[in-house]
């Protein structure tokens, strides 16, 4: 099981590799959303090859919608990364397999679209598309997940497992609309602003929430910890996403080697209380038939 850690810049990668880091998500300027650390085309390029001579791989997040008037847009940056080092791209949207089939690129295309890959029936469908792999929604229980395991098509598999998971998206600016509804003048769509929204329902808990020009992104109250269910899933897993946004550096670091070293104590014991075990042991509130 490959570990695969955010990159934040260039001085960052041999920290990472120290940590134990094996693959490197990068963000992209134009077609990653609530990206913290967004790098440019030729940057990317210019990450992949130095990371592949360090034996290490390179991922591209591309988790934006796209719209048809984005088609040619995407399918320039698709075709100018093929000869790269780029290992593979971590998609959103369905529609980036059916363009990267045409370029002849799937089998370089991990679908990891949140909360859709819930039935592990379903990989007979992107087995026969051709791509790489697919990430495991984290909505479902550990049992469910293990169901996956069980399957013989033969795609990758990873897991978002540790750090905030997003539970909403939408295209709509919801944060925007609503700081004019108060007439907030000093509202600002600075990456490093941070806010986080709460419900009546659930008044001790708090959402942080994102918005970029992509739309609004909400992200569960607490960060999510996989240390208890990691040993089970580990032989079947090639890729394990630590994600890093609304974490410290530090902090950060902290859960790779955590994960690295399968020495959780230490961790728990400085962070674990801002973290839970999310649906592992427990199903969504609503299934369906639910009304």
């Amino acid at each position: 099981m490959d570990i695969v850690a955010t990159l934040k810049n260039f001085e960052e990668i041999p920290e990472l590799i120290h940590l134990g880091a094996d693959v490197f998500l990068l963000e992209s300027e134009t077609y990653t959303r609530a990206a913290k650390y967004p790098f440019s085309l030729e940057k990317i390029i210019e990450i992949a090859k130095i990371l592949r001579k360090k034996r290490k791989k390179t991922y591209v997040l591309l988790n934006t919608f796209i719209h048809e008037q984005d088609i040619e847009g995407i399918r320039a940056f698709l075709f100018a990364l093929d000869k790269s080092k780029v290992d593979a791209f971590v998609c959103y949207d369905f529609s980036l397999i059916i363009i990267a089939k045409a370029l002849k690129m799937e089998q370089r295309i991990i679908y990891q679209p949140g909360t859709m890959n819930t039935h592990p029936k379903d990989m007979s469908v992107f087995r026969d598309l051709g791509i790489r792999g697919i990430t495991i929604s984290r909505e479902i229980t550990f049992a469910e997940i293990c169901e996956f395991f069980q399957e013989k098509d033969q795609l990758e598999l990873s897991l978002s497992g540790h750090g905030y998971q997003e539970m909403f998206y939408s295209i709509r600016k919801l944060l925007e609309s609503f700081m004019i509804s108060q007439k907030n003048q000093e509202f600002s769509l600075d990456p490093d602003d941070f806010y986080q929204i709460r419900e009546k329902q659930r008044p001790d808990s708090f959402f942080p929430i994102v918005e970029d020009r992509f739309g609004t992104q909400i992200y569960r109250g607490k960060k999510l910890s996989s240390f208890e269910f990691i040993e089970w899933m580990e032989p079947y897993l090639k890729d394990f996403f630590i994600e890093r946004r609304f974490i410290s550096d530090q902090e950060y670091y902290a859960s790779i080697e955590a994960y690295k070293l399968k020495e959780y104590e230490q961790f728990t014991n400085k962070y674990g209380i801002e973290y839970d075990t999310g649906f592992f042991m427990q199903k969504t509130e609503k299934i369906k038939g639910d009304l």
